[in-house]
């Protein structure tokens, strides 16, 4: 029996140095077979945007948020599910979604 999430919402943030170059960071989703379903990408004018503000208030770092909603995902029947975010090439972890079928369904006593 397929599992389906009617919503699967993603929120990342991302901080940076304001002086360093992370061009357009892209997400991606990889499922547990290895697929991988683009999420999209972070453009540069909100790059640019997150440094401007960083550089006027004098802060430390810049940061980002990203979100992602996904209707009517497919849930797989094991395994991690990871969120991976690419920057200048170099990939990163930023999240993971392990998912587990009980082998014996049913009510479960406490």
């Amino acid at each position: 029996m397929a599992r389906t999430l009617p919503k699967l919402c993603v929120y990342v943030r991302i901080n940076f140095d304001p002086e360093a170059s992370i061009g357009e960071p892209e997400m991606v989703f990889i499922m547990p077979d290895g697929t991988r379903k683009p999420l999209g990408f972070v453009t540069k004018s909100v790059v640019d945007e997150a440094v401007g503000q960083a550089k006027n208030s004098g802060g430390p770092l810049a940061g980002i948020i990203s979100t992602a909603f996904l209707r009517n995902f497919k849930c797989p029947d094991a395994g991690s599910l990871r969120l991976e975010v690419t920057i200048n090439g170099e990939t990163h972890v930023a999240g993971a979604l392990n998912f587990y079928r009980d082998p014996k369904p049913g009510p479960r006593s406490a």
